[in-house]
C-alpha cells in the first residue's frame, strides 16, 4: 500500500526503507503482475527516521509541540472564519497553516470509582483548554 501512496515525495516509503528489518515477497508463484513486497518496519527507526526527516530536512516547516489553549480566529465580513494561529501558555503563535492533533484526550476523563479527574491513559496529558467551537468546521 505505501508504494501506491506517494504523498510527500514518497517520504513515507523512503523512511520505510531506511527503517525495514525484513523484506518478504508475496505472491511469487502467481507471476510478475501480482508479485508484491511485505516489509516489517522497526517502529523506533520509522519514528527517528521521519522526525529527522521531517524537522530537519523540511524547508519553511516549524514544528511547536506544545499543548493548545484556545485558537486564534480571524473573521471577515462575507466570509467564513480563518483560524489563523492558536494560544499557548499565553503565548500567540500565528501561521498561514496551522495542523492541531488532539489525539484522544480532547476533553479526556478518567473515571475512578467516584472520583473523576481530566486525564489521558496511563496518565498522559490531556487537553482541557481547547473547546470545539460552535460552527466550526474540522478538516
Amino acid at each position: 500500500m505505501v508504494r501506491e501512496v506517494d504523498a510527500l515525495d514518497g517520504l513515507c516509503a523512503r523512511i520505510c526503507d531506511q527503517s525495514a528489518i525484513n523484506y518478504h515477497a508475496l505472491n511469487t508463484s502467481h507471476g510478475l503482475a501480482v508479485i508484491g513486497l511485505r516489509a516489517q518496519i522497526d517502529r523506533k527507526l520509522y519514528k527517528k527516521h521521519m522526525q529527522q526527516e521531517i524537522l530537519e530536512r523540511t524547508p519553511g516547516l516549524d514544528v511547536a509541540a506544545r499543548a493548545v489553549d484556545d485558537l486564534v480566529i480571524e473573521y471577515a465580513e462575507g466570509k467564513l472564519p480563518k483560524v489563523v494561529g492558536v494560544v499557548s501558555d499565553d503565548q500567540i503563535l500565528k501561521a498561514k497553516a496551522i495542523v492541531v492533533t488532539t489525539g484522544t484526550f480532547l476533553g479526556g476523563k478518567v473515571y475512578r470509582g467516584s472520583q473523576t479527574y481530566a486525564a489521558g491513559r496511563l496518565g498522559e496529558q490531556v487537553c482541557v483548554n481547547l473547546k470545539l467551537i460552535s460552527g466550526a468546521s474540522v478538516v
